[in-house]
This record gives C-alpha cells, sequence and structure tokens, in this order.
C-alpha cells in the first residue's frame, strides 16, 4: 500500500482566486504599532486565504507520471485518449480491433513524438535560464540523464548504542544534534590572550543609514529570488510569493519600513525548518547527515533588502578585502584560482618560492560568537537602530526538524549565523580578519 502524503494543489484557477482574495484583504499596517503585530496580522490574513485557495490534500506517495514539469494541460488531455483508444483496442470480441489498434498506434507515435519535444524544450529552456548558475547547471544535467543524490529513506538512527525507530525520537536527536554542533566546537576552541579587535583594520567613522523600502523594490527583489517550491514553517513557497507579489508589496513595504526604524526583526521570520540530508558512510550515525535549513521566503526578502543596503555600505567604504572573493557580486572562486595562480607565475618568474597554507574551518559560521560579531560590526559603521536590527535579527532564532511528516519540538540557536539565510555569509565576510600578504627576507611570498 503506498503512503499517503499531503500536497497542495496549485492550478492557474487556484493561483487566480489566491491573488483576488489578496486584493480584497484589508491590511491593517499603518505603521503605529510594534513591527511583531503589524507581520502576525499579514501572515493570519496571508494564510488563511492561502489555505483556502490551496487546501492540503491526501495524494498517494506513488508520483504520477502526468506530474512531469513539461506537459501541459493539452498533453495530459492526449495521454488520457491514448489510454481510452488502448483499452478499446483490448476491447474482447471487437471486430474492429485491426482498424482501431492501427489508429492507436498512429496516434501514440505522434504522441510520443510530441512528448519527447515537450521535454526537450523544457530542458532547454531550464538551461537557458540557469546559464549563469553553474551548481543549477549541473543539477539540471543530472536530472536529464537521471543522477541523482542517493537519499535514503530514515527509518532508524543509532542513539548511545541503541536503535532508535521511533520517528518523534528521531527527530528530536537530529534536533539536538544539529543545534549542539556549533556550541560544543566553540568550547573546543583553546581561548587567546588577544582580544577580537586586535585583528581589525581602524574603526570606521561613518554609519550606515537603512533607506526606506518601497513596493516597486519589493516586487524587483521578489522578481530575483531564487523559484524554489520548498516550504518553511509558514508553509510558503517563494513561487507562491511570486505569483503575488503586486498584490502584497505595499503591506510589506510597510511592514519591512516598521522593522527598519523599529530595529527588530519579526520573530515568526527566525524559525527554521530542518531537513536531515545523508552523505556517506553509515547512514544510522546522525553525525553522517547535514541540516539543510529552510527559511520562510518572507525572511528571505526581508534580509535581502537589508543586504542591499549593508553590501553598499560595505563597498563604498572598503571594509572588505580585494582578495574576498566569496559572497561578492561579479566574483567567484574562478577568479580566486585566477589570481592564486598568477601570484604563482609571477613568484616563478622572479625565481622566488610560493608557500601556501591554507585552513579549512571546520563548520566556522557554526561557531560564530554573536556578542563578538555585533561588537565588529559597530567598529565598522553599524551603529544605533540598524545595530538594534542585526542585534534582534541574531538573537532568538529557533529551530525544529521536519522528515517523514513528523515534526520535533523547537531547540535555541544561541551561536552562529542563520544557515540558508541570505545575510548569515556577508555579516560573517564584513567583519573577519584581512587576508595576509608579504614577502620575506628570503625570497618567500606567503599569502
Amino acid at each position: 500500500m503506498n503512503s499517503l502524503l499531503f500536497k497542495r494543489m496549485v492550478t492557474d484557477d487556484s493561483l487566480s482566486r489566491f491573488k483576488q482574495k489578496l486584493a480584497l484583504v484589508e491590511w491593517d499596517s499603518t505603521g503605529n504599532c510594534e513591527v511583531n503585530v503589524a507581520f502576525d496580522d499579514f501572515l493570519n490574513k496571508f494564510t488563511q486565504c492561502y489555505n483556502l485557495c490551496f487546501p492540503p490534500r491526501r495524494v498517494g506517495g506513488k508520483t504520477n507520471s502526468t506530474d512531469l514539469p513539461w506537459l501541459t494541460s493539452a498533453l495530459k488531455k492526449s495521454i488520457k485518449k491514448k489510454n481510452l483508444m488502448y483499452k478499446e483496442c483490448i476491447k474482447p470480441k471487437n471486430g474492429n480491433s485491426k482498424i482501431l489498434f492501427n489508429n492507436y498506434k498512429a496516434y501514440r507515435n505522434k504522441l510520443t513524438s510530441l512528448l519527447r519535444a515537450a521535454e526537450k524544450g523544457y530542458y532547454a529552456n531550464k538551461l537557458q535560464l540557469h546559464r549563469n548558475n553553474l551548481h543549477k547547471v549541473w543539477q539540471t544535467i543530472n536530472t536529464i540523464i537521471g543522477k541523482s543524490v542517493f537519499t535514503p529513506k530514515i527509518t532508524e538512527i543509532d542513539h548511545n548504542g541503541c536503535r532508535v525507530t521511533d520517528t518523534k525520537l528521531i527527530a528530536a536527536n537530529f534536533n539536538n544534534y544539529f543545534s549542539n554542533i556549533g556550541p560544543k566546537l566553540a568550547q573546543s576552541i583553546a581561548p587567546v590572550s588577544n582580544k577580537p579587535k586586535d585583528y581589525l583594520k581602524s574603526r570606521t567613522l561613518r554609519s550606515i543609514f537603512f533607506n526606506p523600502v518601497t513596493p516597486s523594490e519589493i516586487i524587483d527583489c521578489i522578481a530575483l529570488m531564487n523559484n524554489s517550491h520548498s516550504r518553511g514553517y509558514d508553509e510558503i513557497s517563494t513561487m507562491i510569493l511570486k505569483q503575488c507579489s503586486l498584490e502584497v508589496s505595499s503591506v510589506l513595504a510597510n511592514i519591512y519600513n516598521q522593522s527598519l526604524t523599529q530595529g527588530v526583526f519579526p520573530d515568526q521570520l527566525k524559525l527554521a525548518k530542518l531537513i536531515p540530508i545523508f552523505k556517506t558512510g553509515d547512514k544510522l550515525k546522525i553525525s553522517n547527515y547535514r541540516p539543510i535549513s529552510i527559511l520562510s521566503p518572507f525572511s528571505k526578502l526581508l534580509e535581502k533588502i537589508v543586504y542591499n543596503r549593508l553590501i553598499t555600505f560595505v563597498e563604498q567604504n572598503n571594509l572588505i578585502a580585494d582578495t574576498q572573493y566569496g559572497f561578492r557580486k561579479n566574483l567567484s572562486t574562478e577568479l580566486a584560482l585566477l589570481d592564486l595562480t598568477n601570484q604563482i607565475s609571477k613568484t616563478l618568474d622572479d625565481h622566488q618560492t610560493t608557500i601556501g597554507i591554507f585552513l579549512d574551518l571546520s563548520k566556522a559560521f557554526d561557531t560564530v560568537n554573536h556578542a563578538i560579531l555585533l561588537d565588529k560590526l559597530e567598529h565598522y559603521g553599524i551603529r544605533g537602530t540598524p545595530l538594534n536590527w542585526f542585534t534582534s535579527y541574531l538573537s532568538n532564532r529557533y529551530q525544529y526538524v521536519a522528515f517523514n511528516n513528523t515534526c520535533s519540538s523547537f531547540l535555541p540557536i544561541i551561536r552562529g549565523v542563520p544557515q540558508g539565510s541570505v545575510l548569515g555569509p556577508l555579516i560573517p565576510t564584513v567583519c573577519k580578519r584581512y587576508s595576509i600578504s608579504y614577502r620575506s627576507e628570503h625570497g618567500y611570498v606567503c599569502r
């Protein structure tokens, strides 16, 4: 028997009804209330419309062949017609069975050609869409050739030498393990006498200012978000948000402006849904799984707005080293390799020796101390209300693990930057120590 799953059916008609309902909602966002109250009111009304138009329905666990993404409604109707023609052919005592079979065969062959063309066009468009994203390109190629990442279904784990099969206990054990990775690693780091600010450049005199958010900026930022069907704690996907950006742009602009002026990040956007993904080795060991964090698209949207303001301030004040290639626009690891090879080539031409020291910091972002991070942000010009906003953004965050239709309880995140977030990679990059390059007296170039 196939396991039953819950799925929200999104069609053109349901999307149209959803947008109509959102357009008729009276949003209470005057800007005079606390941002958590304003966002909770918005999310409640948004979710009501969402549940009415896309109610979760029980479906079988087996994948339906008509759910393939390149199948249009016309092709689905043609597939049904082909199946009906085949049933007519195999009916017993049918005098026209030979004629019916020839008609069926001709129709089937024509439909097969159309299906192949539709599939080819779908993947061609997808490759063209992601032509600047190598990761997405390889994901598409692996899908075409049928190569997928093996993710075994989690039915049991080993906990202190005992086999655990209860899904609730499995989820709780995963959550305990994931939430303690950062703190445990941080405790193993030996204390040093130097202070974090000893490694920083001179204090930035200018302070950042958060410009107001406009509805047009909301629409533009939503359009640039990745097309994702993943749903976090609020059960809303980025694809749904993209479909209704016009209807919610004004109310979100008001709420986000409240967030920036009050220096408060909404509490409901601090909830992370973790999915354990198997890496390699013994699938009973929790340590052989890594967490994939899924945040609300409303959280990523607000983060992207702050990201745009922060990166502008950072670049205007030259707060990031030129040799920082990660998490920056128009820069990549390919350019980092090119810079490294150029340095090596130059030293070889000068008859010198190049020494490279490469450090792989385990779970570096998970061990970040919030107090030190905020102190460094203040040093680099994030002060006053913006600093309060980042303090709120990092504090009182919670996570839970979800798998096999089971969810664990919430656990606090006391260290690290939010995984799967937009701001998570940028903040430590701004605050880290600059890379070092110097020439020794013996002709060695060290980086």
